[in-house]
């Protein structure tokens, strides 16, 4: 027990109406009983779309109304998966897509199969297939998305790359090795 009991205050819920019981500090802030009802309480109203990708029932939230108000958007995914699922699915095979994250640019070989655009430039100047595990690529200038011949460099193994990457800066002491393989 508490050396210093709390006074609990009793509200309703905006949602469901519902009686809960909050502290003091918690007076002006606390609206709802429930996460549930917290997640309802985004909702603008009772009506119901179908995820345009797997066909499950989305119900529409206020983060929806930038897609409802933007160029006449219409289309609702139950899930992020769901939205990558469709507007990946319907690029057509050779297009290019840079990651903002890494920027790593990826190209799609299948209908379902993104590779790294610098894998298939020194797959293809080789003649064979790189092990992914064992013969990593390093961009020597540092950019990912400057996938010239010149710029890559394929590792021995990953203990090669780190050293590398740990003891020097960019642009990395090393010269593109491509020509090396053929």
């Amino acid at each position: 027990m508490s050396r210093f009991p709390r006074e609990r205050f009793s509200l309703n819920c905006e949602i469901c109406g519902n009686e809960f019981d909050v502290v003091k500090s918690r007076l002006g802030k606390a609206r709802f009983c429930s996460n549930k009802c917290r997640t309802d309480s985004g909702l603008l109203s009772n009506i119901v779309h179908k995820c345009d990708s797997c066909g499950d029932d989305v119900k529409e939230l206020a983060r929806h109304r930038h897609q409802i108000n933007r160029n006449g958007a219409n289309k609702f995914y139950c899930s992020r998966e769901c939205f990558y699922a469709v507007n990946l699915r319907d690029k057509p095979i050779g297009t290019k897509r840079k990651c903002s994250a890494t920027e790593y640019i990826f190209v799609k070989t299948s209908q379902d199969k993104w590779e790294s655009e610098h894998r298939l430039i020194a797959e293809s100047n080789i003649g064979r297939k790189l092990d992914y595990d064992s013969e990593p690529i390093l961009h020597i200038d540092g950019r990912h998305y400057n996938n010239c011949e010149d710029n890559l460099y394929i590792c021995r193994d990953r203990s090669e790359i780190n050293t590398i990457l740990k003891s020097y800066a960019i642009p990395y002491p090393v010269e593109g090795n491509l020509s090396w393989y053929k």
